[in-house]
């Protein structure tokens, strides 16, 4: 039977990867708003942009959860194939 180990790399560049993606999103929540503006639909075009931006905010938020959870059944994964393997050498 071939031994099937969590790659620790692929998890650790997977949960990297989302970090880098929340830390990019970020930045499109600080945008600045032009309140100055002569155009009718300014309201309704402000309230989009905060609607947009409460939306980014929440997907960096998950983002940045799901990283964590990656490394953390990453972890979890690792402990088991250990464990896996110590049972079946003491078979």
């Amino acid at each position: 039977m071939g031994e099937k180990l969590v790659n620790q790399e692929a998890v650790n560049e997977h949960s990297e990867a989302f970090n880098e993606i929340s830390g990019e999103l970020i930045k499109f929540h600080d945008v600045t708003v032009d309140l100055n503006t002569t155009i009718s639909a300014s309201f309704n075009s402000l309230k989009a942009i905060g609607s947009s931006q409460e939306i980014v905010k929440l997907l960096s938020s998950d983002l940045k959860n799901e990283s964590k959870n990656i490394k953390s059944i990453g972890a979890a994964f690792k402990s088991y194939d250990s464990a896996v393997k110590t049972l079946v050498e003491n078979i």
